[in-house]
Order: structure tokens, then sequence, then C-alpha cells
């Protein structure tokens, strides 16, 4: 056995672990000493910690993770970088014969990379922060498509929503750099201007024939909460189109796992979590269909579940992201949360973050 040793709070120490450094509450006073190790009446006596350091036995030897199941889809950075280089020139200000034109060759570009994928959506495909708005579009118009694709709608509706996804932005040509570019929190009147950029995306678009009504509309209506207290036109329910509902998802789940300069960006099991939580912002069949294609926990991933065993990602079924394949670290046995019935009220409790020596 060797050790390995993780990043995490009172209430998520692996039982079995042991404590690599004493622990004192906010008065100094000891509350359990280096190397306890964590059992029930620890758990409990900590549970409050914020941040700890523990060791994990690893069984020396085990196998590096191998994907199974489902490959993780990844778009090559070749097509990223020419499909980036094709946005940048629709938000240049040409006209707009030349924007149907080209975002409609954006969108058969993405239709036809995730035609055959068979697999997850990894956030990995978008962590990269250089030229946001750009690869932002992109990612939405990417994830919007696969979202439209995992529902089983028609092709050519996969495709306006990709094409709404590249242009659900483009009226942000039309605010201040000095407003897109801010670091810190907009003001209120900043705020306000922001917000109009999905009505001047509309007002550029509108007059296009070779545009449908439905990606227009996506595109003013991208903004919009499922219980109406959403931006511009204060929609709810069903009164939102369709193609706003699908872009959101995209656009608010790109938002959070991609890194910018003054965001890092967070994993996506977490992003998924602040989802869920913001009930009245989505529509919850579509946000189901959305998680269904996510990769939630990588290969590699290290969990403890909640029977208090630690384990790693070995990869998982398309539409179960909850219940990935697993390998026991201490004991290099498979563990197979999807099929296996003994484990149905096994769940998974937290992610450890392995921490480097020294």
């Amino acid at each position: 056995m060797s050790l390995k040793r993780y990043k995490v709070t009172g209430v998520t120490a692996p039982v079995g672990s042991w404590l690599s450094k004493s622990v004192y509450d906010a008065r100094g006073e000891l509350l359990a000493e280096a190397g306890s190790t964590v059992n029930g009446v620890l758990l409990e006596r900590l549970r409050h910690i914020e941040e700890l350091e523990v060791f994990v036995d690893v069984k020396d030897n085990i196998e590096e993770p191998k994907a199974v199941g489902h490959k993780d889809f990844v778009l090559e950075e070749s097509i990223r970088e020419r499909v980036v280089d094709s946005v940048k020139y629709i938000y240049s200000g040409i006209s707009n014969s030349e924007v149907a034109y080209e975002s409609s060759r954006i969108a058969d570009t993405i239709c036809e990379v995730i035609g055959d994928a068979d697999g997850g959506f990894n956030i990995e495909n978008l962590r990269q922060y250089d030229e946001y708005t750009y690869r932002h579009s992109v990612d939405v118009a990417l994830m919007g498509a696969f979202l439209a694709k995992a529902l089983e709608l028609p092709e050519q509706v996969v495709k306006e929503v990709a094409l709404a996804g590249v242009l659900h932005d483009i009226g942000k040509t039309k605010i201040s750099l000095e407003i897109l570019n801010k670091q810190g929190r907009l003001t209120d009147e900043e705020y306000e201007v922001m917000k109009a950029h999905s009505l001047y995306g509309f007002e550029m678009l509108k007059e296009e024939k070779n545009i449908s009504d439905a990606v227009k509309y996506g595109v003013l209506t991208h903004h919009e909460k499922y219980f109406g207290d959403g931006y511009v036109l204060g929609l709810s329910r069903k009164q939102i189109p369709a193609y706003g509902r699908l872009i959101a998802l995209a656009d608010v789940y790109g938002a959070l796992v991609t890194d910018r300069p003054y965001h890092t960006g967070i994993p996506a099991y977490k992003a998924i979590e602040i989802m869920r939580e913001d009930v009245g912002h989505y529509d919850t069949f579509l946000l189901q269909g959305f998680m269904s294609f996510l990769v939630l926990y990588p290969v590699g991933t290290c969990l403890v579940l909640s029977n208090g065993i630690v384990c790693v990602v070995v990869g998982q079924e398309e539409g179960y992201p909850y219940r990935p394949y697993l390998r026991d670290v201490r004991t290099g046995e498979e563990i197979d949360l999807l099929h296996d019935l003994r484990l149905r009220g096994i769940k998974i409790q937290s992610v450890l973050q392995e921490q480097a020596w020294g």
C-alpha cells in the first residue's frame, strides 16, 4: 500500500483515512491529533471544519484508470480554432446576409462533428478563456446542439439550436468594450446596459430572411427565466420559446465551468449543483436532458461514496452521470453503481482533491 493525501472538509473526510495534521477549533483548542483515524465519532466533532488534509491508503500497482462505457466527446482543437475564427468574422460587423451564411456554415460544422458522437460532453472542451466571447458562442452552440440531439429532435432543429447558440451574444457587439471587459462587478447602470444585448441581437437579425424566427427569438429570450424573473421580456414557463430555454442552459453552464481572467471555472458536478438549486431559472425537463449527456466526473476523478469507500472513476454510460464505473483505490476492485443492484442505495458523497507532497 502507498499513501495519497487529499484535501477535504470535516463533513466529507472518508472513514478509514487519517488526519495528516492536528486540527484545532477557532479558540485554538485541540479537536483531533495528527494521525487520528477518521470514524463516525470524529466526523461529528469535525463537521464544522472547512478544510482538512487526510491520508488514504492506496493499493500499490493499481491499474491506471481506463475509460469504459461511452467515450467522452472531445472537439478537435483544429476544428474549434476554425469555428472560432468564423465566429470572430460574424461578430466583426459584417452584413446581415453574410451573418446568415457564415453562421449557417458554423452550425453545419457543429452538427457534423457531433453527428456520430457516442458519449458524454466533458468540460475539458471548455476550459480556455482566451477570446472568451467567441469561444463561449461556439461552446453554447455545441452544447445546445448536443442537448437537442439528446432529446432526439429533428436534424433541422438541432442545426437551428446550434445557429441560435452561435448568434446568442451577437448583440454584445453593440456594448462598449469598457463594460464587456470589466473585471469587477458591474454597477447597476452597467448591468442594465449589458442586459440589452439580447434585444440588440434580435434587432440586428430580425430583418434577415435566411434566419428563422425561431432562431431570432432564441437570441432574444436566452436570458428569460422559467419563473418569469429574467430579461428582457419577463416571460415565464412555456411563454419562453423553446430555443431560448435550450440556449439558456448551455449559456449558464458554459459561463460557470470556463476559466476567465477574473473567474476560475468550477467542476461540472458543482455547476450542475448550482443549476439544480436555481429551480426557478430553467425548464426542469430540459435540465434533466442537459445533465444526461454531461460527464460530471471525468475519468480519474477520486470520489468518496456514502458507504465510505474511496474510489476512482474509470468511465460512465451516457445518460447516467451520477452512476459512473469506479475502482476501489484500496483494494483495486471494480464498483458498478449502474448495474449492481446491491449498490442501488449507495451515492456519491464527495470529490477528493489530491494534494502534492511537500
